[in-house]
C-alpha cells in the first residue's frame, strides 16, 4: 500500500514535468511564428534588422544579418537552389529579346519636298565641245503633284520668241519595282519622250528622257534641292549617239504666287 502511494505520487511528477516541457516548447513555437509573421512583414522585417536579429532553425537567436547581396552571402548559397535555378534556365530558356520592328521606309522623300510647290527660274543654256553658253536664257517654272498612286509634272517654258510651251506628263507610282523611281509619259500619249526620275535621298533626283521609239536616253541630268529647300538647281545634258551635245542648267525657286494660265500651249 506504502509502495502504491509513492509510485502514484512519482508518475504525477512526471506527468507535471511532462506538461510543463509541453507548454514551453508551445511558447517557444509561438514565438518562432510571430517572429517569422514580424521578420516577413516591411515595417517588421525592419524593425527586427534594426535589432541585429534573424530567426533560425526552431528558435531565435540574435545573429548578425547578412545582406543578401553581399560576397558572403552569395558564396554561401544552397547548392540545391543554384541547382534548380540552373535546370529552370535550362527548361526555359533565355528570355527572348524584344527587338523594334524596321520602319519601313517613306516613298518618294525628295520628290514629296518639292510636290505641293511651283518652283519658277531660269535656265542657262550652252553647246559645242566648249560648251558655249546661249546668248538667251529660257524662263519657266514647274508644278509636281504626288499623291499615293499616281504622280504629275506640269512644266512651262517660255522660248525666246516669247511662245510658251507647257508639258503635261502622269504616271502611276505603283508600276515601277521599287519606292524610288516613277515613270511618267505624256497626258495626252503623243509625245516621243519617257520622263524617268530616280531619287537619291535626302535632296537629289536623277532624271533619264527616253526616247520611246528607239528606247535610247537623250538627256540624262541631276536635280538638286539647295537653300533649305527653298532653291533647285537642276543640270541636264543631251545626249545624241551615245555622246554629251547641249547641257541645261535651270536655277529655280519657290514661287507659290505664280500662276499657271490655262491659256499656255500645251505641247
Amino acid at each position: 500500500m506504502q509502495y502504491r502511494a509513492k509510485n502514484d505520487k512519482r508518475c504525477k511528477r512526471n506527468s507535471g514535468i511532462l506538461v510543463l516541457g509541453f507548454i514551453a516548447a508551445l511558447c517557444i513555437w509561438l514565438q518562432v511564428m510571430v517572429a517569422q509573421a514580424l521578420a516577413a512583414s516591411p515595417a517588421g522585417g525592419a524593425g527586427l534588422a534594426a535589432m541585429g536579429v534573424r530567426i533560425e532553425g526552431f528558435g531565435a537567436k540574435s545573429v548578425p544579418i547578412v545582406p543578401r547581396t553581399s560576397v558572403s552571402f552569395q558564396q554561401n548559397k544552397r547548392p540545391w537552389m543554384r541547382s534548380l535555378r540552373l535546370r529552370r534556365q535550362a527548361f526555359d530558356g533565355p528570355e527572348p529579346k524584344m527587338r523594334p520592328a524596321p520602319v519601313p521606309a517613306e516613298k518618294y522623300p525628295v520628290m514629296k519636298r518639292i510636290a505641293g510647290h511651283t518652283w519658277e527660274g531660269k535656265m542657262l543654256y550652252a553647246s559645242g565641245s566648249e560648251l558655249t553658253p546661249a546668248p538667251f536664257k529660257l524662263n519657266g517654272a514647274t508644278r509636281c503633284y504626288l499623291d499615293g498612286r499616281m504622280c504629275i509634272l506640269d512644266t512651262l517654258v517660255t522660248l525666246p520668241n516669247g511662245k510658251t510651251r507647257r508639258l503635261l506628263m502622269s504616271g502611276n507610282t505603283s508600276t515601277v519595282d521599287n519606292d524610288f523611281t516613277v515613270k511618267l509619259e505624256p497626258v495626252d500619249d503623243k509625245g516621243p519622250i519617257s520622263l524617268f526620275i530616280s531619287e537619291v535621298p535626302p535632296d537629289t533626283l536623277l532624271i533619264h528622257e527616253v526616247e520611246k521609239a528607239t528606247g535610247k536616253v537623250v538627256l540624262a541630268g541631276s536635280m538638286t534641292i539647295v537653300a533649305d529647300g527653298e532653291e533647285i538647281v537642276q543640270v541636264s545634258h543631251e545626249i545624241e549617239n551615245g555622246k554629251p551635245q547641249g547641257a541645261q542648267i535651270w536655277k529655280m525657286v519657290k514661287n507659290d504666287m505664280y500662276g499657271f494660265s490655262e491659256d499656255d500651249e500645251d505641247e
